[in-house]
């Protein structure tokens, strides 16, 4: 039995006054402190450590110990340094990157600075420039690096900011090495001062990567890796004559992605112009998730505009990407479910398997048609808790027996090649380009392409995420409430379906309703933001039956788990 690792409180005796009288405050942090409101001073001090969630540590930036500031990244990143110390490397080296954000450049440099001076050598990118997420994994496993970190917050508001800690796989740390990095972080009364934990003499090496080399490396790493029919790299390719419009919603892919498909021979790619800058101020995009449809509005409005039936957006980031597809005057955006659905289908129809069988990896709350899909092919899949990092790091410890061909979430994120250890929006797209090419001109879009080939062989499925932001201060206790309810449910009785079973499935850490018609409803709670989520998973009906089951039974959910409750949809 493992031994459970205490957190050690970080005790904050420090105040507002403390940090409007400590000289090394700058102005803007001691203005922010004036303008707060007495609420939100109270979170800003709280006395204790700021938490890692399912994707690392995101919180609104400004002063305070509980938000993100130059202070707090020095505070979280002595933790993470005395981490990859412990592990007794002979020279430790790390990578350090960062997104678009404001003040996401300064803070990876404050990281920097940290490591520097603790003895750890610094990897980062030339002249300092936004790397996307599945690019610091490949340099870390590149460069034979023991870890890394991004300052990033994904695509939250543009208010937060954030901190993904890496290991030595180029994977994000599980929750037992992030309890090691919260344990290790200096006591908040040091926040001013942390020269004890410098390590005696000249800092460790600053080491600046060759931006085009690393970009050009990766690049051509994930085409050697994802290609399965070489025909999409010819000129010739029937999806190289339909035009695509691109939005990277201001973040790191969006001069990156179009580089990427030009390299690929896309000459016919419309970059939306409102978000082609790199900005933290996303001043064209008020959502910057492409999980929300409403996120495409405007975009749609120009491709609408430029002819364009193929729409697609990158995370600010960079590791989720989404697709959607015009058809008889309406578009339609895929889903993570969706997308893993094709793309188990099309690799384990196109790539042989002599040596090892081939694996997926995905999570409990995604759906569960793709195990109809491996059962016929001769595929494992395998499940984990939500969050890529329990995905990424299961990769390595399974290479002897199994050949890992994709791991994906119900939230649009996917890993379609071995070159990385977390989501890749490159290698999904051009696999995803590839499938249409394929199918082209007999399934014009992946959405023909998933009902007309897929469901003809398999049957329907409807699978839907519906995601509830609960609005009250304690939402954590009242998200607490509705799993409760959601697990003491006495009604069996569902529109179409029936409960056949209530329990709590720890390996997801979710609650189940088993239904008949081999069907099920989860309910969890995010990780990550103030969020109630409700997973369906239908099957055994005719498709447009399977949608309005789930429109009805969600309202009737909502009447039941969430009654008294204040959120929105």
């Amino acid at each position: 039995m493992k031994k459970k690792i205490k957190v050690k409180p970080i005790w904050n005796p420090l105040n507002q006054q403390d940090w409007i009288k400590n000289k090394s405050v700058s102005s803007e942090l001691r203005q922010q402190m004036e303008e707060m409101s007495s609420e939100e001073l109270k979170v800003a001090f709280e006395k204790k450590p700021l938490a890692f969630g399912t994707a690392g540590i995101r919180a609104k930036m400004g002063p305070g110990i509980q938000y993100l500031n130059k202070y707090t990244y020095r505070q979280i990143m002595v933790g993470y340094c005395k981490y990859i110390l412990a592990k007794k490397h002979k020279r430790p080296a790390i990578m350090i990157a960062h997104d678009n954000r404001a003040n996401s450049d300064k803070f990876a440099l404050v990281c920097a600075e940290v490591a520097r001076q603790m003895g750890i050598t610094v990897y980062i990118p030339q002249e300092n420039r936004v790397l996307p997420t599945p690019i610091l994994s490949y340099a870390i496993r590149k460069n034979k690096l023991h870890g890394g970190v991004n300052i990033t917050a994904s695509h939250n508001p543009k208010e937060d900011n954030g901190f993904k800690a890496y290991n030595g796989l180029g994977a994000q740390v599980l929750p037992n090495e992030a309890e090691v990095i919260i344990r290790n972080m200096p006591q908040s009364q040091e926040i001013f001062d942390l020269s004890a934990y410098w390590k005696k003499g000249k800092p460790a090496e600053m080491v600046y990567l060759n931006y085009k080399e690393l970009v050009d490396s990766f690049f051509e790493e994930v085409i050697k890796a994802t290609v399965l029919d070489k025909r999409i790299l010819t000129p010739r390719a029937p999806i190289k004559k339909v035009p695509i419009v691109f939005t990277g919603f201001h973040g790191t892919t969006t001069k990156l992605m179009p580089r990427f498909l030009d390299r690929l021979g896309f000459k016919k790619v419309y970059v939306y112009p409102a978000h082609n800058s790199i900005s933290g101020a996303f001043e064209n995009c008020p959502i910057s998730n492409p999980e929300d449809p409403k996120a495409f509005d405007d975009v749609i409005k120009y491709a609408n505009k430029v002819k364009s039936t193929i729409v697609i957006g990158c995370d600010p980031d960079g590791d989720r990407v989404a697709f959607g597809f015009k058809k008889t005057n309406r578009w339609r955006f895929l889903t993570g479910n969706e997308m893993g659905i094709i793309f188990s289908h099309y690799i384990l129809n196109r790539k042989r398997f002599t040596e090892k069988k081939p694996l997926i990896i995905t999570t409990h709350v995604s759906t569960s048609y793709v195990d109809k899909i491996a059962a016929k092919t001769g595929a494992t899949v395998m499940r984990t808790k939500t969050g890529f990092k329990w995905l990424s790091n299961m990769i390595d410890r399974l290479s002897d027996r199994y050949e890992f061909i994709l791991g994906f979430e119900e939230a649009i994120g996917a890993l379609v090649h071995n070159v990385c250890r977390d989501k890749d929006c490159f290698g999904a797209v051009m696999l995803a380009l590839e499938a249409l090419n394929r199918g082209n001109p007999y399934f014009p879009d992946l959405h023909d392409y998933l009902c007309d080939r897929i469901y003809d062989i398999y049957s329907p499925t409807y699978s839907h995420t519906f995601s509830f932001t609960v609005k009250s201060k304690d939402w954590k206790n009242d998200a607490k409430k509705m799993m409760h309810r959601a697990l003491h449910t006495q009604n069996r009785d569902l529109f179409d379906y029936k409960i056949e079973k209530v329990w709590y499935q720890k390996e997801g850490d979710c609650v189940v309703w088993t239904l008949d018609k081999d069907s099920w409803i989860k309910f969890r709670v995010s990780g990550t933001e103030p969020k109630f989520k409700v997973y369906f998973n239908f099957n055994n009906e005719m498709a447009g039956q399977l949608k309005a089951a789930a429109v009805m039974n969600i309202s009737k959910i909502e009447q039941s788990i969430l009654k008294g409750f204040t959120y929105t949809k």
